[in-house]
């Protein structure tokens, strides 16, 4: 072996007992000679450079990027335990989270109009009962219109009008979810979360405006930004990319996009269909049901209507829910 330190050469290498009678077992003597030599300097020059460009750009990052990394690299280890344990149909411990994606529309701080939240539970998805359950019984959401005014076209939930001076309050309360499973009587312990969003500078700039910060939480394990996906910059191409629908008007437009409810449920399901992707070939095919419910259909929706109204498909998407409406009767 090609031994280069000097510790490695006196104690290890082919010559060491040359060393040894040459330097009358003075190691001492052998070392200081051996740092004299000009390409041991040069290489200690070169490792103390290497050493002082990784502290450089370690410090040149903000606090707020180290901890976005620390925080996605638990996420995605969050999302491999998971992947395992749907593989298994065993539900560990690092596997027993919610995942909960936040949007907000809008701008940031007092400009936010729009707040949408979509939560899945993996104990939803663990033992095999998931692929019987309809997607939207799995990936709940709601959705908040904090703008006078605003018209809702939320496709997969409950909307509220909400009061701008209460945001603060429910991002907290969201960020809080009760483990009922766990409850002994003793206070009700909280669910670990894995924070999901897409491009999120907006979201964790709003959410620390108001005075939360994910570090401080700490039931939030883990954080996913599912722009680092490949190279689809926008939520409409990664969601292309995976062939999850997204319903189009006859003008091509996705106009179901840029509602923060909507924005939020379609970033899990890209998510979703991430983990499919990176792991079904190497999985059982207990990880089928995360593709499942990525491009399952979508609920019968009603379009807003607009200054622009596509008055064709409108009226087909009004028939179909008077149509459902009357199968159901």
């Amino acid at each position: 072996m090609n031994y280069t330190d000097w510790r490695q050469l006196w104690y290890r290498g082919r010559d060491k007992e040359y060393l040894w009678w040459k330097w009358n077992n003075g190691r001492e003597a052998f070392f200081a000679s051996y740092g004299k030599r000009q390409e041991t300097i040069t290489r200690n020059i070169e490792r103390g450079m290497e050493v002082f460009r990784r502290w450089e750009v370690r410090l040149s990052k903000s606090p707020q990027q180290l901890r976005g990394e620390r925080l996605h690299s638990a996420g995605m280890e969050a999302s491999r335990a998971l992947i395992d344990a749907l593989s298994t149909g065993i539900r560990t411990t690092a596997a027993d989270f919610v995942f909960v994606s936040i949007d907000f529309e809008g701008g940031s701080n007092c400009a936010v109009n729009q707040f949408g939240i979509a939560k899945l539970d993996t104990r939803a998805l663990i033992g095999g009962t998931a692929s019987s359950t309809a997607p939207g019984d799995i990936i709940s959401g709601h959705y908040n219109t904090l703008a006078r005014g605003r018209k809702d076209n939320f496709m997969f939930g409950q909307a509220t009008k909400t009061d701008r001076s209460l945001l603060g309050a429910i991002i907290k309360d969201v960020l809080q979810i009760s483990d009922t499973e766990k409850d002994y009587g003793t206070g009700t312990p909280r669910r670990n979360i894995v924070f999901v969003g897409h491009s999120t500078q907006c979201e964790l700039e709003v959410i620390e405006n108001h005075g939360i910060k994910l570090d401080d939480i700490p039931t939030v394990i883990g954080f996913i930004d599912t722009s680092s996906f490949g190279d689809a910059l926008t939520l409409e191409k990664l969601l292309d990319s995976f062939n999850i629908p997204l319903p189009r008007n006859r003008h091509g437009v996705a106009d179901s996009l840029h509602t923060a409810g909507n924005d939020a449920h379609y970033t899990l399901r890209a998510l979703l269909a991430w983990l499919y992707d990176q792991h079904h070939q190497c999985a059982s095919n207990q990880v089928d049901i995360l593709h499942q419910l990525a491009t399952a259909s979508l609920p019968a929706w009603l379009p807003k209507r607009g200054s622009y109204e596509d008055w064709e498909r409108y009226l087909e998407c009004d028939n179909l829910c008077l149509d459902t409406i009357l199968c159901a009767e």
